[in-house]
């Protein structure tokens, strides 16, 4: 069960608390409310009910979608504005609709008026949250799994739901605050956690950069993966966690080159990421790697071949290619001989890669 991160139950170690009151009611109606439950237990009678959170803490349901939640990408709101209907969203997202997705109304954009009010109320549940472990622990009812109670981690996830509802804008900030928090913890990090602290920043840095590949700053996520990649690169050679992300840094910074037409520095950087998963699935691993990283490997020589083809070195390109497919179908070898289906995200990269695979050797084929 959830606990609100507003109430005194929520208690900080030495007997205050973190949020200061609930901000759903005044000052004085909580008082009253605490007093009148004090009251009660003295007198040994029935206390009254708590008020109901709109945001669902201490319900065995978890956190609904309340006040604060936009209705289109369904993540806490961010720059809130008020159409003339008086319902409630984020600025980015009511900017693509033309009727209230709640009530039909027509939407007049001229027509919306900011609400700091809701604003603040935001500002202060996440603040509230990421500086309490205990918060973000109970936070994960709604948030699902996180991989500690770190503020970092706290506002990944918050980025990471609203970069899924298609907010850019909002997950653009809420990865800035992730990596603001990450750079604090990683700057008092003790030696043992710094690999893992590293590759939470190389996370952050990367997410931040797909926001603003999102929205046409190329300078700035190029910036950002850059930054990724230095944040891991020192710890590369000997772990294999960090491998995996300074492989994935280097290949989105292959996909934006490659965008752009810079066609020798996307395979340099294609290379390199797989020199790095080569590595993961050999020595990194001791020889056993699971599905997910052979196939990671797949789609490594699949870029590098794609590279290769672009720029005319056709040869490679072909061996590359065979490569992968051998990769592919001996996962679906070993997986068929184990007698048990693949893990679905493991199965929907296999089926995936298959397709390309497919697909780049018919216009291979097709070009000879």
């Amino acid at each position: 069960m959830a606990t609100c991160p507003f109430s005194g139950a929520a208690a900080a170690p030495g007997g205050g608390t973190d949020g200061g009151g609930c901000p759903f009611a005044g000052a004085a109606a909580a008082a009253q409310a605490q007093q009148q439950r004090q009251q009660a237990a003295q007198a040994g009678a029935e206390p009254a009910p708590r008020a109901v959170c709109p945001l669902g803490f201490g319900s065995s349901r978890g956190p609904q979608l309340s006040s604060l939640h936009c209705p289109l990408c369904k993540a806490l709101l961010h720059d809130a504005c008020a159409a003339p209907c008086g319902h409630a969203f984020c600025r980015a997202c009511i900017a693509r609709a033309r009727d209230c997705p709640v009530c039909g109304a027509d939407v007049d954009h001229a027509a919306l008026q900011p609400n700091a009010e809701l604003t603040g109320m935001v500002d202060t549940f996440l603040d509230t949250h990421s500086r309490s472990p205990q918060l973000v622990a109970a936070a994960q009812v709604d948030l699902g799994p996180l991989p500690d109670d770190s503020a970092g981690s706290f506002f990944m996830a918050h980025g990471l739901r609203s970069l899924a509802g298609g907010n850019a804008h909002a997950a653009l900030h809420r990865f800035e605050r992730a990596r603001a928090a990450l750079l604090d913890a990683g700057a008092t990090a003790p030696p043992p956690g710094a690999v893992g602290a590293a590759c939470q920043l190389a996370a952050a840095c990367g997410c931040l950069a797909d926001c603003h590949r999102r929205l046409g700053d190329d300078a700035a996520a190029a910036a950002l993966l850059g930054e990724a990649a230095a944040a891991v690169e020192g710890f590369a050679d000997d772990d294999g966690e960090a491998a995996h992300a300074l492989s994935v840094s280097l290949n989105k910074l292959g996909d934006l080159r490659y965008s752009q037409q810079a066609l020798p520095a996307a395979a340099g950087l294609y290379r390199r990421a797989l020199a790095l998963r080569e590595a993961r699935c050999g020595p990194l691993s001791g020889g056993r790697a699971g599905p997910g990283e052979q196939l990671e490997l797949a789609a490594a020589l699949v870029k590098v071949s794609d590279a290769a083809r672009a720029l005319g070195e056709r040869d490679e390109a072909a061996t590359l290619l065979h490569r992968a497919a051998g990769v592919a179908f001996e996962v679906q070898r070993q997986a068929d001989e184990a007698g048990g289906a693949l893990p679905p995200p493991a199965a929907y990269k296999l089926q995936l890669l298959l397709d390309v695979l497919r697909a780049q050797q018919a216009e291979a084929a097709s070009a000879e």
